[in-house]
């Protein structure tokens, strides 16, 4: 179960680098779309018991949340650890 785990928040963190990149037709960073697939890359390895890599999510998740100015979320992503 945690091999898929970590397979499941690697797929996460794929999509959330998607999100972030852009290109000619998109000129700016999704950051709600990158900080949500972060928060379930971190859950994911949370689960498959990697916590450095559930930290490393936690914390792009949070710089993601700190850009869109969404306090809230960048709060609680920084208590839950």
């Amino acid at each position: 179960m945690s091999n898929k785990k970590t397979l499941e928040g690697e797929e996460h963190l794929r999509l959330a680098a998607k999100a972030l990149k852009t290109g000619l037709l998109k000129w700016n960073p999704d950051y709600d779309t990158a900080g949500d697939e972060y928060s379930r890359a971190a859950t994911a390895f949370k689960v498959a018991k990697a916590n450095d890599r559930a930290l490393d999510a936690l914390t792009k998740a949070c710089d993601c949340y700190k850009e869109m100015r969404s306090l809230y979320q960048v709060k609680s992503g920084l208590t839950s650890r």
